[in-house]
């Protein structure tokens, strides 16, 4: 049954969540014993959905569907699993598959003074990891780039480094959205702008 039919509305969700499987959720209930368990919820993609994550709905104010970060992501035969590790939260709470939202990395951008493309445009990071956190490196490894926690949008990387125009080369970037996250790595080209 869809969770929202039963007062756990999917779209009152972090907004690391994007989508949250509308067509089942499961509440589990310890009945004894109090020692850590794996919680692992197997479903069928080709009836089911794709799905990559899973939440628990947080009973204190707000109530809203939390990202659960401790995951792992299996198969077993036509069916894939999605495991929470070492879970020891049960208050009676439900549980359900989602999909988290990812930012799109631009691969390169134009800083040439003509008012387009000027900086790295991460769309929405703050939104999505409010406690984000972007590194910029040059070719030997030097750091030219490094953004506030939580705040990359107050001030963007604009191919700069302390005030002077970096050259036209690509540069190495990491992205760490969130403590418990994988950061994001890769490759951004700074190209001449027109």
């Amino acid at each position: 049954m869809d969770a929202s039919l039963e007062n756990y509305d999917r779209n009152n969700a972090e907004s690391i969540i994007c989508d949250a499987n509308p067509l089942f959720y499961h509440q589990i209930k310890r009945i004894q014993g109090t020692s850590n368990a794996d919680v692992a919820i197997s479903f069928d993609p080709g009836a089911d959905g794709t799905w990559e994550h899973m939440a628990r709905w947080n009973i204190n104010t707000p109530n809203i569907w939390q990202n659960i970060s401790d995951i792992n992501t299996g198969s077993g035969g036509s069916f894939s699993k999605i495991t929470s590790i070492n879970w020891n939260n049960f208050q009676d709470i439900p549980y359900i598959l989602t999909t988290n939202c990812q930012i799109a990395i631009p691969t390169a951008f134009t800083p040439g003074g003509d008012q387009t493309n000027e900086t790295w445009n991460l769309v929405d990071i703050d939104n999505l990891y409010p406690d984000n956190k972007v590194f910029v490196y040059n070719r030997w490894g030097g750091l030219v780039y490094e953004s506030k926690q939580g705040d990359y949008a107050s001030t963007p990387w604009d191919g700069t480094f302390e005030g002077t125009k970096l050259p036209v080369a690509s540069y190495y970037y990491i992205i760490i959205p969130s403590a418990e996250a994988e950061p994001l790595k890769g490759i951004v080209s700074i190209i001449k702008g027109k």
